[in-house]
């Protein structure tokens, strides 16, 4: 009789694909943060965070436009209708999407949804479910 064969996991990915969209990403956040309140197209700040009442609804356009792009990079570089359903949002409901809640929403997600992803290789996941209960969204994106 011949030994049972040992399940090995697969290797980890090696698509450079997955690190341009990381290096896309990154810079495309370091530029909506590094703006300065000089340059008039900065996000409100407080000491040390992004102001946590500032509304994307109320930003200029140039501004709402760069956080929207910047949350849709989280579904890869071809994701325009997720920047169309932010930038639809807030203009419907001006009050309704805090710009630090929502940046910290899509990078949740993307973390989650990676994590997800290689869960899923080793047992098929069924449910996931949101604990943190806030607004729902990522639940939603989930």
């Amino acid at each position: 009789m011949e030994p049972e064969a040992v399940l090995k996991p697969p290797p980890p990915p090696t698509s450079l694909g997955h690190r341009r969209r990381r290096r896309c990403r990154k810079k495309a956040l370091d530029e909506l943060l590094s703006c300065k309140p000089a340059d008039g197209d900065a996000l409100p700040r407080r000491a040390y965070t992004l102001d946590q009442h500032c509304m994307l609804g109320r930003l200029p356009d140039l501004l709402a436009n760069k956080v929207a792009s910047y949350c849709a990079l989280a579904f890869g570089d071809a994701s325009d209708e997720v920047e169309a359903c932010i930038s639809a949002a807030a203009r419907a409901c001006p009050d309704g999407l805090r710009v630090k809640e929502l940046l910290e929403t899509f990078e949740a997600y993307r973390e989650i949804a990676a994590f997800a992803h290689t869960a899923g290789k080793v047992r098929p996941l069924d449910t996931i479910y949101d604990m943190a209960c806030g607004h729902g969204m990522l639940g939603a994106l989930l």
